[in-house]
């Protein structure tokens, strides 16, 4: 089997020529630089080339994002085809519960 890296490289390209100026709000809001979040695709893509496999909620701490943006932006991604999602069933061994684990490979 060959390397992945090509394809990563790949990914990065298509990420800046096709999303760098997407955004996730409507298309009828002002865009101010606070709520400005043109580019987060790209960041989104180039945390994603460069794990297997992982949570929501550690990409959303790793890049410092709020939870409800990044989910906002991997269903973007999702429904143009580009991430799949895996739900995994994760025991808390302290309360000896199931929860639910969305990881993205």
């Amino acid at each position: 089997m060959g390397s992945i890296e090509p394809f990563n490289r790949l990914v990065k390209l298509a990420a800046r020529a096709f999303y760098d100026d997407i955004t996730t709000k409507g298309e009828n809001q002002p865009k101010t630089g606070r709520s400005d979040n043109r580019g987060i695709a790209v960041v989104i893509l180039d945390a994603l080339t460069r794990r297997q496999w992982v949570r929501e909620e550690d990409l959303a701490k790793d890049l410092k994002l709020h939870t409800k943006q990044l989910r906002r932006t991997l269903r973007f991604f999702e429904e143009e085809k580009l991430v799949t999602r895996d739900h995994r069933k994760e025991v808390s061994f302290a309360a000896g519960t199931l929860w639910p684990n969305l990881s993205y490979p």
